[in-house]
């Protein structure tokens, strides 16, 4: 309304200023030319002179209705608002604008127009840039808050759509506040140094006196209390403040201590935050902690209270840190706790391999040495073609096989309150073979060789779960070696479980160690068939066709990363994918191989391997997926090739990009 009443009174000076003009000239010519007319000139004068007055009347009498309109507009605000509402809102920083339909405000409170923010007739969308969205395209909510800066001040701004009104108030002192609490949170963690037991007796005192000196200078400069528990274990100690600075510095401790010591000395973080409890802090740190060593070790942990868990560091395979003493009493504590259950079930993950399969045998050899009745959950759709042919091929008897093996339905009526569910090769409940067998109170048991998912079950009574064996069947055929009971293991069962390292370690050429030849000599000694073995891992002709196919579509996005696609039109089994990814490995210079196909019509697989350079496990992850180090793989449902070929290598990129960030970074240190 300001801009309507400046506007009239500029029109109106124009026009008065035109017509003076108009009128001056033409009095002046006709003086000139018609000097002998000046009666008719005083008239046509007078008469200009009554038109002027009469159109500035007009207009004042216009403005002033305007202006009493404006007037009215005003009292009336006023008067609904009342005048010790307006000095309540004054008092609690409280301002109101109010706009017409087409955005323009029209009227703002004192308290905005005494901080020069009241904008009158400004659009309130180019005043407030932060608003609008929600002006422009409003959510399904009539009155809506948005939290918008101004002039160094923040203001949480109420939106009542429906009488244009826009309440605004200062929430300055209270962010800054709520800000400066957050900074001090409490922050709590553990760390430890991994494979402190295998460090020589020679070496231990000079090399745990150096490292608990980079240590201590670390987070002493970070600000942060740390405190010795035992001799590898240490407590931290910190505002969230002096976290953030950590965060941002993604903890360089870590890859300091890997970088000093080459043999393997790592160390392993758990961190905490987000509850003003600090007890149950710790048992949060503490649980972070467990993560990052059944991970591998060499990598943080965070995490925040009830939500999801966050990963950094975690650049090298596991050292291999298992000892006779340490297998015997894991090996004696699994068969006490399989005598006292009354049945068992045994599974894998979904699309059961060689060593899923060889592995629920070993178990299942461990539960008939202490005469507990137990069973292998087995359906054939999920089954891998080549285990699933495996099997049949050894166990024709029907029989036999009925009291070995059970479908969904079987198991369920199997099943009892206590029953043990022993997992083998998977730790993720998403890929159970048969996830919905397991009760809020189902005691279960875990072994695997995968780093430990983000996604846990629950009541896990026992957990073995060992990075830095080859395979599941390796970590059972230690366990039976090493118990005290002598169990008898059948040459089939055997020959199943040898399959499991030799797909795992892809023939002993990946993830293997002394403990993988010894268990393989265990196997053998026990009846294994190496060449029946290998008989199973042939392919047939149409698999070789195809997997023939899949390598020609090979491409090197990054240096030495292959990524290898199936058509979109083939339906490609899932073990083919991860034979593609492996020998693809093969080919020189290659670190990395990724194959991506379609195993069913709505879901695409992407199966990883690599030389140990790149951690295939952190990239699946990232696309919903895990696996091992060198081994993983993601399923990726409702996208074509492309879409997952694309997301694959937007990951690809992030890290390779960090990697070589890392690298520039140590470069620089040197």
């Amino acid at each position: 309304m300001n801009k309507l009443l400046k506007k009239s009174c500029l029109v109106n000076a124009v026009i008065n200023l035109i017509e003076l003009l108009g009128i001056g000239i033409v009095l002046f010519f006709a003086k000139w030319l018609y000097p002998d007319f000046e009666y008719y000139y005083f008239v046509f004068m007078g008469i200009c002179i009554l038109f002027l007055i009469i159109q500035g009347i007009f207009f004042i009498t216009y403005n002033n209705k305007v202006r009493i309109l404006k007037k009215r507009t005003d009292q009336k605000i006023a008067d609904i608002l009342g005048n010790d509402i307006q000095e309540a809102y004054y008092f609690g920083e409280i301002g109101i604008l109010i706009t017409d339909e087409s955005n323009t405000i029209i009227w703002g409170s004192d308290f905005l127009e005494d901080r020069n923010i009241s904008y009158i007739d400004q659009k309130i969308t180019d005043a407030f840039p932060a608003l609008r969205q929600y002006i422009l395209y409003p959510e399904k909510e009539e009155n809506i808050s948005v939290k918008v800066s101004c002039q160094n001040y923040i203001y949480e701004v109420k939106i009542i759509r429906e009488l244009n009104l826009y309440i605004f108030k200062d929430v300055t002192k209270y962010e800054s506040l709520l800000e400066y609490s957050d900074s001090q949170y409490p922050v709590i963690g553990q760390l430890v140094i991994d494979n402190y037991s295998d460090v020589n007796s020679d070496d231990i005192s000079d090399m745990i006196a150096s490292i608990r000196k980079m240590i201590v200078s670390y987070f002493t400069e970070k600000q942060v209390l740390i405190r010795s528990l035992k001799e590898d274990t240490y407590l931290l100690v910190c505002s969230k403040k002096n976290y953030q600075e950590m965060y941002k510095d993604k903890f360089s401790i870590v890859d300091k201590v890997r970088n000093a010591y080459e043999d393997g000395y790592t160390l392993s973080l758990g961190i905490a935050y987000g509850f003003p409890d600090y007890s149950r802090l710790m048992e949060l740190a503490s649980s972070a902690l467990d993560v990052a060593l059944s991970r591998g070790g060499d990598q943080v942990v965070i995490s925040p209270f009830s939500q999801n868990l966050e990963f950094i560091g975690g650049k090298t395979e596991s050292r291999v840190s298992r000892n006779r003493v340490k297998l015997r009493t894991i090996s004696q504590s699994l068969t006490a706790l399989i005598s006292k259950a009354s049945n068992i079930l045994i599974m894998g993950h979904t699309n059961a391999d060689f060593d899923a399969i060889g592995a629920c045998l070993g178990i299942h050899a461990m539960a008939k040495a202490m005469n507990v009745d137990a069973r292998i959950i087995f359906e054939e759709q999920f089954i891998e073609k080549k285990a699933k042919r495996a099997v049949r091929n050894l166990f024709k008897d029907q029989q036999e096989f009925s009291n070995i093996f059970v479908t969904f339905k079987k198991a369920s009526e199997f099943y009892t309150e206590d029953t043990l569910v022993i997992i083998v090769d998977c730790n993720n409940p998403k890929i159970l073979l048969y996830p919905d067998i397991i009760e809020p109170r189902t005691r279960v048991a875990i072994i695997d060789h995968h780093r430990r998912s983000e996604n846990f079950l629950p009541n896990v009574i026992f957990n073995s779960i060992d990075t830095s064996a080859s395979s599941s069947c390796e970590l059972i055929t230690e366990y039976i070696a090493y118990n005290h009971q002598k169990i008898e293991l059948d040459p089939r069962y055997a020959t199943m479980m040898l399959c499991g390292i030799l797909l795992d370690t892809n023939h002993y050429r990946l993830h293997i160690s002394s403990a993988t030849y010894e268990a393989s000599s265990f196997l053998k000694n026990n009846g294994a068939d190496n060449e029946l073995a290998d008989s199973y891992f042939k392919e047939e002709y149409e698999e070789f066709l195809m997997k023939t196919k899949i390598m020609g579509t090979a491409e090197t996005p990054f240096y030495d990363v292959f990524v290898c696609t199936a058509d979109e039109s083939d339906i490609i089994d899932a073990t083919m994918l991860s034979i593609v990814a492996r020998e693809a490995l093969g080919v020189r210079d290659i670190s990395a191989c990724f194959a991506i196909g379609r195993i069913s019509e709505n879901r695409v697989q992407i199966s990883a391997r690599s030389n140990g350079t790149i951690n295939c496990q952190i990239l699946m992850e990232k696309l919903k997926g895990g696996g091992h180090f060198s081994s993983a793989a993601t399923q990726l449902e409702n996208v074509s090739i492309a879409e997952a070929k694309k997301q694959l290598l937007h990951v690809l990129d992030s890290y390779l990009a960090s990697a070589r960030t890392d690298e520039d970074s140590q470069n620089k240190g040197k």
